[in-house]
């Protein structure tokens, strides 16, 4: 798959631990066309809300009202995202899969998505497509271009973040 120029990443079930919790909604299904490296197609299907996002279909929405922006992330790191969040006067959220964080910023509830440690591209890719495809800013925590479809399927982290909070996001994230 690595040498062919075009491949599909697949996540049939982003948040498999969300999706076995009774009553969940938290979880997604992501799929992507990668062409050369980035994805060209892309579309996140939150079923549990009914919701589905694509990069042919989407732009970002204007953030919902709020006093102070959000910054989202897992439960397991709210650590980091609080240093993101301090460095841009925000407050720090956490809920369930991939998709369904990158896509509450695509929705306008939240600003910053910050996913801090290494990522399986299947995770990422199609989360990542449908942002950019949005206007969204996507990194990886390192501030590179994130590319997929590599021998080993991992991106240094995630960052989808509104162009405005961008470069406050990743000068934190830089410890």
């Amino acid at each position: 798959r690595v040498h062919a120029e075009r491949v599909w990443i697949v996540d049939p079930l982003d948040g498999t631990h969300d999706f076995g919790r009774p009553g969940s909604i938290e979880w997604a299904v992501h799929i992507a066309l990668v062409v050369d490296g980035s994805p060209s197609a892309a579309a996140v299907c939150l079923p549990g809300s009914r919701r589905l996002y694509g990069t042919a279909m989407t732009t970002a929405q204007r953030p919902t009202e709020r006093v102070r922006p959000v910054v989202i992330t897992s439960r397991s790191q709210q650590g980091e995202a609080e240093e993101v969040a301090a460095a841009i006067g925000g407050v720090v959220r956490s809920c369930g899969s991939a998709g369904v964080k990158a896509m509450a910023v695509v929705a306008g509830s939240a600003d910053v998505y910050v996913h801090p440690s290494g990522l399986y591209e299947w995770d990422a890719c199609a989360p990542a497509g449908v942002a950019m495809a949005a206007g969204l800013d996507v990194h990886g925590v390192d501030g590179s271009r994130l590319e997929f479809n590599k021998a080993r399927p991992v991106v240094p982290g995630l960052v989808i973040s509104r162009p405005e909070y961008t470069g406050s996001v990743l000068g934190a994230l830089r410890w």
